[in-house]
């Protein structure tokens, strides 16, 4: 049986977050050593490390995270692994590479390398008609192992308005994309929390006997 591979990112006290973001902090409320167990407070929006954003990240309204259909972001995924020219990501590879049959799709970038590091928040961008591309195939998430869906030369947060007034959701900061097949199980649940734009989650995916 295939065992399900973590592709979520590892928060420490290493991790580097997106530049102008306020740093992950926890605080020790209780510790074994004094009070006989342990409980720790954290303080940290909910776009740091893997996480998915909801539509009321970008758009004025009421539904926050908990409104979402988990059954969205449980499901067969299909991993595309495009060409990235002059840091631009080809729509026509993942057009290529599309199996219609599924609505999660992975981009695969081998970005992630780079994590913790300067260089992870300089990551590959898209050409506007890859909106055409997802919309038309009825695309319900797109998860990335970087940090955030861009077009080249794009307006603030464009792609993000395009995708998510869609209900495209969004999946970011990956990793360990390199460990799987082209069709997976794919899990991406996040927190339920009243009126949140975004959650931290536990990503996970197993290798599908579709391939």
């Amino acid at each position: 049986m295939e065992k399900w591979i973590d592709l979520t990112v590892l928060i420490d006290k290493n991790y580097l977050e997106y530049p102008g973001d306020i740093p992950f902090e926890q605080v020790i409320e209780k510790e074994f050593s004094k009070d006989y167990f342990n409980m720790r407070r954290i303080t940290t929006n909910m776009h740091i490390g893997t996480h998915i954003d909801a539509p009321k990240h970008v758009l004025d309204i009421e539904e926050g995270i908990e409104s979402i259909d988990i059954n969205k972001v449980i499901g067969k995924a299909f991993v595309l692994q495009p060409r990235i020219i002059d840091g631009v990501i080809m729509t026509s590879d993942l057009i290529e590479q599309y199996n219609k049959d599924y609505k999660i799709v992975i981009i695969k970038t081998n970005h992630s390398k780079y994590l913790n590091t300067l260089k992870y928040y300089d990551y590959p961008v898209f050409t506007e008609d890859v909106i055409d591309f997802l919309v038309s195939n009825n695309i319900e998430v797109i998860a990335l192992d970087m940090p955030s869906p861009k077009y080249k030369d794009e307006a603030f947060l464009n792609m993000h308005k395009d995708l998510l007034s869609r209900s495209i959701l969004i999946v970011e900061n990956l990793k360990n994309l390199d460990q799987l097949t082209k069709v997976v199980d794919f899990i991406a649940l996040p927190l339920k929390i009243k009126g949140f734009d975004g959650s931290l989650i536990r990503c996970v995916a197993k290798n599908s006997k579709d391939n």
